[in-house]
């Protein structure tokens, strides 16, 4: 009798090991997956579909382009200034996103509260130059500052008197 119990607790012991091995061998591969970095080509398309909004962009470029496409862009503003019926604003870009020939998207607020997605962005190098094109009441407003949000950050740019700003 003993050894039949004995036998009993052997099989289970060895049946828990498989199902802890299995258990261990899937989070491997998922965390495997997860790992692997998303193709230039599906980023471009995830950036040039998303439309963060202003009071949730970090969680919405995470969400919508990805959480480690998100978290390797890194970038600085190094010039700004108001176009004919918008602003420009040169970006100083890290790898990976200084080879992309696709932007992520950031977003401007102009004095007035409203607020614009990037309508364009321009890849040079490592820089990348972003384009917004603002409502005409902003254009007629001729605007003194704008704040902008990017990925890890958020700044207030104030213009010159001829309308630009350089860092």
């Amino acid at each position: 009798m003993d050894a039949e119990i004995q036998q009993g607790r052997m099989i289970k012991s060895i049946v828990l090991c498989a199902v802890l091995a299995l258990i261990l061998s899937l989070v491997g591969v998922i965390a495997y997956l997860n790992s692997q970095g998303v193709s230039p080509a599906e980023l471009a398309r995830r950036c040039a579909g998303s439309k963060p909004e202003w009071s949730s962009y970090e969680e919405d470029i995470k969400g919508l382009i990805g959480a480690m496409p998100s978290a390797q862009w890194q970038g600085q503003p190094v010039s700004a200034e108001r176009a004919d019926r918008g602003v420009r604003i040169a970006f100083q870009l890290a790898e990976p996103w200084a080879r992309y020939p696709f932007a992520m998207p950031i977003l401007l607020r102009d004095p007035l509260g409203k607020h614009y997605c990037s309508a364009a962005a321009e890849t040079r190098g490592n820089e990348c130059v972003y384009q917004f094109e603002l409502e005409e009441a902003s254009v007629a407003a001729t605007i003194p500052w704008i704040e902008i949000r990017f990925p890890h950050g958020q700044q207030r740019i104030s213009f010159d008197a001829h309308g630009k700003w350089t860092r």
